[in-house]
């Protein structure tokens, strides 16, 4: 008996979702071997962070992580160097574990030297992403895993024609999933509707990244006989091949200013504090860093520049200072820059008992002067120990400030 066409396609058709599934499973090695390289450079650098004098990775980000206007004075190595570092031991073990799910199936559709050239590729466009976005300091490999994850919707797209509805989720609806979610995160975060240490641009890029170059490569796909699944185009090979030798270059570039960075690990971030400016204001001493630009801090910006301390501080202005690597010190009368809750007072005589830079909540240090005045500094929270490190210069002999509660309107603290 002849079979229908209808017959004939659906068999050729189910034939195919068999051996894509087999091309599929093909052992990731490579995608393991550069799994096994992030965790070993993140694991000596979080172990060497953790001997440094501000202890975690923190000095390991400042001296080799993607800061921007470092990059832009010249420190390129940065753009290799940063990709490799992470804050953590979790930063490090999601981003391992996020290239090996996602990479496997990107080597088995690429191969293995095809894997390292998006990897690569998408690492430097979560750099430029960083960049552009004037993230204060960043690290890690999201940005080249998001590259995989674009990659992989790279192929499904491809492929979309000859997918089953179970594989247009795996290739196409979940990587679309993931990198919808990163770019609605990145605007909730870029409205400040909520906040995020994350750098969401360096995901956004990255995946961007991978999926152009993705959609470029050729399709290596073997079945189990090691017969290709996807016939190649007429000049595509070529192409693909001066990508790869292209790819093997840069990860190799990857590789040696790695190694260049490690020395500079110690070198010590320093802020310049010497010969502060000295600036009275109703019989109050306040220090501040002269060599650094000065504002008065409007809608969450340190804007324009100070005719004079005193003068904005006087007309109940908030003063601002911008420091390197992105922090701001403000000064102004607490009642300004507090909501003037229980934690505030407890942070304001833990700092005015110890005179010590006292922290308050996520990004914000405190110290009081006088007894109304204020000293904060607003940075993310990996600066904190470089900044109070820093700045404790600026800070008055400790127990100066006499810490109370302001009185409720019409009641006076000598009434009984």
């Amino acid at each position: 008996m002849n079979r229908s066409p209808d017959a004939d396609d659906a068999a050729r058709f189910l034939a195919f979702q068999l051996r894509l599934r087999t091309a599929l499973r093909r052992p990731p090695r490579w995608s393991w071997l550069l799994a096994a390289v992030l965790v070993a450079v993140g694991a000596s650098t979080l172990v060497l962070g953790a001997k440094s004098v501000d202890g975690g990775a923190l000095q390991v980000m400042l001296a080799a992580g993607v800061i921007p206007d470092k990059i832009l004075q010249g420190q390129w190595w940065r753009v290799f160097t940063g990709t490799w570092l992470h804050q953590s031991w979790p930063h490090l073990m999601v981003n391992a574990i996020g290239l090996v799910l996602v990479g496997r199936y990107v080597e088995a559709t690429f191969g293995g030297l095809r894997l390292w050239l998006i990897y690569a590729t998408a690492a430097l466009g979560g750099v430029v992403g960083t960049v552009v976005s004037g993230q204060t300091v960043s690290v890690g490999a999201s940005g080249a895993v998001f590259g995989l994850v674009g990659a992989l919707l790279a192929v499904g797209w491809r492929l979309r024609r000859k997918l089953s509805k179970p594989l247009r989720q795996t290739l196409i609806a979940i990587p679309a999933a993931v990198i919808g979610a990163a770019l609605i995160m990145q605007w909730i975060a870029s409205t400040g509707v909520a906040s995020s240490q994350t750098d969401g641009w360096a995901h956004v890029f990255g995946a961007l990244t991978g999926t152009a170059v993705a959609y470029r490569l050729v399709i290596s796909l073997r079945d189990a006989g090691g017969e290709l699944l996807v016939p190649r185009a007429p000049g595509r090979s070529r192409d693909a091949m001066w990508v790869v030798i292209g790819g093997a270059a840069l990860f190799g570039a990857v590789m040696v200013a790695g190694v260049t960075a490690f020395p500079l690990i110690d070198e010590p971030i320093q802020i310049d504090v010497v010969n502060p400016q000295v600036v009275q204001v109703d019989n109050v001493t306040f220090r501040v860093p002269a060599s650094y630009g000065s504002g008065v801090w409007r809608e969450g910006r340190c804007d324009g520049e100070l005719t004079g301390l005193a003068w904005a501080l006087r007309s109940e202005r908030i003063a601002c200072h911008r420091l390197p690597l992105g922090g701001v010190l403000l000064i102004g009368r607490r009642n300004r820059l507090l909501t003037q809750d229980d934690g505030d007072f407890k942070a304001m005589r833990t700092a005015n008992q110890s005179g010590e830079w006292t922290w308050r909540q996520a990004g914000v240090m405190l110290y009081p002067i006088a007894q109304q005045w204020l000293y904060i500094i607003a940075a993310p929270q990996a600066l904190h120990p470089t900044y109070k490190r820093a700045l404790t210069p600026l800070l008055p002999p400790r127990g100066q400030a006499t810490i109370s509660r302001p009185d409720p309107p019409g009641i006076s603290a000598t009434q009984p």
